[in-house]
């Protein structure tokens, strides 16, 4: 029995001998491991030249540690002394606009400490927003008005930075916190975007300005559709026949005619031998009420569709318009629909040879569907009985 109890306690140094290994934890011992700088923390708001030693401790699970910069590409330079158990980070001067940051990573035993590095430039700087189609950059609006973009700005001062507009669209708000800048709006009710520059500086250093790009989405166009700001409506169609149609029409009183829009003085002539433009247009500079010209290239059939056997209610197949580039309509652009079947679009053209009569082109969604060129008096009412006249703007291609 005593042989049997001698030969287990002379296993027992053995046994501690071999746990007294440095990648784990010592049996008694107490875990530490602890970085600390030598001087001061490292400054995050200076330009100027950075040098900082810091201390490693370990203790409890070996003395194996290791250091490195997760980087490495911004300039931070990384002097690790292993046996004094200190590692030293300095950078030269920014002399440059960009700010430079990385990280360092400190590992003993498994555990990771991280330590940010950043050293700002002298310069006044800001961030110029996102990346834009066609390799823009802008801060963004939301079309509810709402920011969905902010940028950092780099300030070496204790100025608050200035901010000014510069040219486009009055719409937008900023917003300098802490600084950071973003821009809010009142919600876009248009087809198209809205756009503007500002100017960001400090007083003092105006040559340090930066002028950034805002941009807000419109609302998204009916298909067939391109947004333009020139266009009412704020966007228009482009037909395949090279004819550009706006969007919507011009805003007319039903009881009223085309006299009253067109020629509210009456100085046409009530039977012209040529056809006569009417003295007064009615649409935004680079549109026009369509010539007759225009009326029929827009009636050819390559500008518009029947599919017979489509759902003629709602109908969204059922009439349509061709647009250049292959894209088309939902339904019939002019307002034709299964319950109004007939719109008629008037020219900025009286016709020859009639007495007081001016060109239109019918739309009509019928059962069997049309579009041709004719006209009407130039006094008729916009509405009259089961069809509707409307004032519609159009260009040729641009």
């Amino acid at each position: 029995m005593r042989k049997y109890l001698f030969l287990f306690v002379a296993f027992i140094p053995f046994a501690i001998c071999g746990c007294n290994d440095e990648d784990d934890a010592v049996i008694g011992e107490i875990r530490t491991f602890e970085v600390i700088s030598t001087t001061n923390d490292w400054p995050n708001s200076t330009h100027a030249a950075i040098s900082r030693t810091y201390t490693v401790t370990v203790g409890g699970a070996g003395t194996v540690w290791t250091v490195e910069l997760m980087d490495g590409t911004q300039g931070f330079v990384l002097e690790p002394d292993y046996n004094a158990g200190q590692f030293t980070v300095s950078i030269d001067e920014n002399t440059g606009k960009t700010i430079r940051q990385d990280w360092i990573k400190v590992t003993y035993s498994g555990e990771m400490k991280y330590f940010r590095l950043t050293q700002i430039s002298d310069f006044f700087d800001v961030e110029l927003g996102t990346d834009l189609v066609g390799g823009k950059k802008g801060y963004t609006v939301n079309a509810d008005g709402t920011a969905s973009y902010t940028g950092e700005i780099a300030n070496p001062t204790s100025l608050d930075p200035n901010i000014e507009y510069v040219s486009g669209d009055r719409v937008f708000t900023p917003h300098i916190v802490n600084n950071t800048l973003n821009f809010t709006a009142a919600p876009n009710v248009n087809f198209y975007n809205l756009e503007a520059v500002w100017r960001v500086y400090i007083t003092g250093r105006e040559n340090q300005a930066v002028e950034v790009l805002v941009t807000q989405a419109g609302l998204v166009v009916p298909r067939g559709g391109i947004g333009d700001r020139t266009a009412p409506g704020g966007y228009y169609y482009p037909l395949v026949c090279g004819i550009d149609v706006a969007g919507v029409e011009i805003a007319v009183d039903p009881t009223k005619c085309w006299n009253d829009y067109c020629d509210p003085t009456l100085k046409m002539i009530a039977k012209p031998s040529a056809n006569e433009t009417a003295p007064v247009n009615v649409c935004p500079e680079g549109w026009a009420l369509p010539t007759e010209a225009q009326l029929r290239k827009m009636i050819t059939e390559e500008n518009w569709k029947v599919d017979a056997a489509a759902e003629r209610n709602p109908g969204y197949d059922y009439f349509y318009w061709n647009m250049r580039g292959g894209e088309r309509s939902d339904g019939d652009i002019f307002g034709a629909t299964y319950s109004a079947v007939e719109i008629r679009v008037l020219s900025s053209e009286s016709r020859l040879s009639a007495d007081s009569q001016v060109w239109r082109m019918q739309v009509n969604r019928s059962s069997s569907p049309s579009v041709k060129v004719a006209s009407q008096a130039r006094s008729a009412a916009f509405s009259t009985g089961n069809f509707r006249s409307s004032l519609r703007c159009v260009r040729d291609a641009q």
